[in-house]
């Protein structure tokens, strides 16, 4: 609280003044309403500044920590990639090929999402040749799928697609069984779709054999 200070009358005696100038007397009183306003209104104004900062740091902690979470899901199979596979056909023998095709790159000006590799259709089982290879990503996807000619245009979610499962590995030979009751007949294409994303990683067309191998 900061001192008033007021100008008073000297006391007289006798007629006389104590000294000849005019008093000062400094009180201790209340601050001028004035004053305590303006206290009160920096005060308020300090509490929003306050109250605002506290809001952004939260909010771009929040936006920070979404966007640090979707960079880690990308990057992440970069980074640790599973190993390649090296599965085969068991009784290949007995089994007989429905179809062949190959994996093309689907979109070659994109150097991150790309494909290659050798796949077999038996009656009741997929599977990805030793060469097969698609670019790293969150999420695939292997899909049967009912068109022959498979693009980026292609609104392959809503197809009636078939999905073997996720894809185990981004290299090296790998089975799919094929669900019961598939007809297989119905489904001309096989790709790897990227669930995360929406997004055709690779496709390969499907050629009927008819032979047994």
């Amino acid at each position: 609280m900061q001192p008033v200070i007021r100008l008073v009358e000297p006391e007289r005696r006798n007629g006389m003044s104590d000294c000849p100038a005019r008093g000062i007397r400094i009180l201790m009183g209340a601050e001028p309403s004035d004053n305590r306003r303006l206290r009160k209104n920096e005060t308020t104004r300090n509490g929003r500044i306050m109250k605002n900062q506290i809001l952004g740091l939260l909010i771009g902690a929040i936006l920070g920590s979404v966007a640090g979470f979707a960079a880690g899901i990308f990057v992440f199979p970069f980074l640790f990639p599973p190993p390649a596979l090296d599965e085969v056909v068991s009784d290949v023998g007995n089994r007989t090929r429905v179809a062949s095709g190959t994996f093309i790159h689907a979109d070659p000006s994109d150097p991150i999402h790309y494909g290659s590799g050798g796949v077999t259709l038996y009656e009741d089982l997929v599977h990805l040749e030793q060469d097969f290879e698609v670019g790293p990503g969150p999420k695939y996807h292997l899909y049967l799928v009912p068109d022959a000619e498979v693009t980026l245009d292609t609104r392959v979610e809503e197809t009636m697609f078939v999905d073997l499962g996720r894809l185990k590995a981004f290299a090296g030979g790998q089975n799919y069984p094929i669900p019961k009751g598939t007809d297989l007949t119905d489904y001309k294409s096989i790709v790897v779709w990227c669930e995360h994303f929406n997004v055709l990683i690779s496709t390969a067309r499907l050629k009927p054999l008819g032979q047994a191998r």
